[in-house]
Parts: structure tokens; sequence; C-alpha cells
């Protein structure tokens, strides 16, 4: 089975969908500026300038569990999610990338003022491209090293301003 290693530089723009209980959908629209294919599993079909679009999905009552590396700290939320419906769908070229429903295994990571701030998602089990080409992680990182856009590392029931 081939393996593809993408990594896919992005403009983003984010809107929070209307939270059902503390179930939060953020819905992600992108452009494209950038594209590292190693290995061309993608054929070349996601180009600058294409549109991303896609959603994640968490729920605020998760506990954080930074424990789990070996710390607690103020500074850093960790929140892991392991069943439905929580992940991450993005769609581009064609492509469906998304969180595998039957092996969930989705983070969202809050970094508030240690070395700056930083909003990370992370879906480690995804489903295939078509019938032969796994996709590893889906990863998307914002980062301020200003350390002023997040104010807590607790989950927030909006989505993050990129502004900031």
């Amino acid at each position: 089975m081939k393996r593809a290693i993408v990594l896919i530089a992005v403009a983003a723009f984010l809107w929070a969908l209307p939270a059902k209980a503390e179930l939060v959908t953020i819905k992600i629209e992108a452009v494209v500026d950038d594209i590292v294919e190693a290995g061309g599993y993608l054929n070349g079909r996601i180009k600058v300038g294409d549109l991303i679009t896609g959603i994640y999905t968490y729920d605020t009552d998760t506990p954080d569990m930074d424990w789990l590396w070996g710390s607690e700290s103020p500074f850093v939320g960790r929140y892991h999610y392991f069943n439905p419906p929580y992940g991450i769908s993005l769609s581009a070229g064609g492509f469906d990338f998304m969180t595998d429903p039957a092996k969930t295994n989705f983070l969202v990571e809050i970094v508030n003022n240690y070395y700056g701030d930083a909003y990370h998602l992370r879906s480690y089990n995804n489903l295939p491209l078509g019938d032969t080409t796994s996709v590893g992680n889906i990863e998307w990182i914002l980062q301020d090293p200003s350390g002023t856009a997040i104010s807590s590392a607790d989950l927030a029931t909006t989505a993050p301003l990129l502004d900031d």
C-alpha cells in the first residue's frame, strides 16, 4: 500500500458553526499557497491557489489530558478524542481527507503563552485516498510567537481568530 506524505501550507479562514450542546464544529476554508508532495501520490491534482474546505469537531467537556505527557502545565491543553463524531474532514483537488470513524484518534492542543501561542489539530488515523494510498497524519498548526493570540489553554466554543 502506498503512503502519501503531503505538506500543504495554507492561508486559512475559520468560522464557528452553531454549537449543539457542548459539541463544537468549526468550518475551515483555506487557499493552498505551497505544496510539498513527496512521491507524487496526489498526481498534481492539488495546486497552489486551490480551495481547501472542511470541518473539525470536538467537545468542550473533554478533560485536559496533558498529564499523559508527564506534565500538567497550565500553559498547555491537550484534548484527545477516540470516538466519532470527533475528528477532521477536508476536501481539496477532488480528494477527501478524513479521520477514520472506526479508529478515531484526534487531538486538539492549545498552547497559551509558553514560548508563544499555538493551536494544533492532528488526526492520527485516517481513511485512505481510494483503495491504495493511505493517509498519515492530517495536521494543522497556527502559531503566534508573540504569545498574544490565545488567552487560555481551555477549549473554546468559537473558532480561533486568525487576525490574532
